[in-house]
């Protein structure tokens, strides 16, 4: 626990790594080391940039082919600013569908601190197999997320708000059926569901997918 014991007015920020170090200084994608003079010259990031994330369905889930899936997870977008419009894919980006936003899109779009949860009912490819899920986020400054990582990469690691992804299989009747007469594993007992602090709403969902296995602390910091 941190205890606030004093506050201090300045016109730079402190010293230290977090706020003049490399902690939260973010570079080009093609920058792989910085010397201590770049990281001085940078500015702190202060907002994070808009995002979003799938929580239902689950990763591998298999899913009626060309049946209709309910999508559902939460967008957020740093400054305050509200988030507008999620626009959810079932086919890999090929076609998208705009989400019903639900609780916290009631918040002022300039003062919009708490998630918006958000769902959406997206058909399912009609032939069967692989097919990814993608949802995509847009803030009431119509900031909207990048298709990939490789645009925004940075050695530190540092504001990954790309398309979140959820890979998925289509199946029909009869792989079901088979999917059904094997021998199953016992699952995981699932972890508590996540709930918005502010406005009381929990997924019905258990622990949200982990993020892309992006680098995160990769480059090497030379003087």
């Amino acid at each position: 626990v941190k205890w606030l014991t004093e506050v201090k007015l300045a016109e730079e920020d402190a010293p230290g790594m977090w706020n003049r170090g490399l902690a939260y200084k973010v570079f080009g994608p093609s920058v792989t080391s910085v010397t201590e003079e770049e990281i001085a010259a940078t500015p702190t990031m202060q907002e994070m940039p808009v995002q979003s994330m799938i929580a239902e369905p689950r990763p591998n889930a298999k899913l009626d082919a060309g049946s209709p899936v309910d999508v559902r997870g939460v967008a957020w977008s740093g400054g305050g600013r509200g988030i507008v419009r999620v626009d959810v894919s079932a086919d890999g980006g090929a076609s998208w569908h705009k989400a019903t936003l639900a609780e916290g899109s009631e918040q002022p779009p300039d003062r919009a601190w708490a998630w918006t949860f958000w769902e959406a009912e997206v058909p399912v490819a009609e032939a069967e197999g692989a097919t990814t899920i993608i949802c995509k986020a847009t803030d009431a400054a119509h900031n909207s997320q990048p298709e990939s990582v490789a645009g925004i990469w940075n050695l530190r690691g540092l504001n990954n708000n790309s398309w979140h992804r959820v890979p998925v299989v289509a199946i029909g009747d009869g792989d079901d059926d088979e999917a059904a007469s094997e021998p199953q594993a016992a699952a995981a007992p699932a972890p508590p569901a996540r709930s918005n602090s502010r406005y009381g709403g929990a997924f019905e969902s258990s622990e949200p997918p982990a993020p892309p296995s992006e680098p995160r602390y990769g480059g090497a910091f030379r003087k």
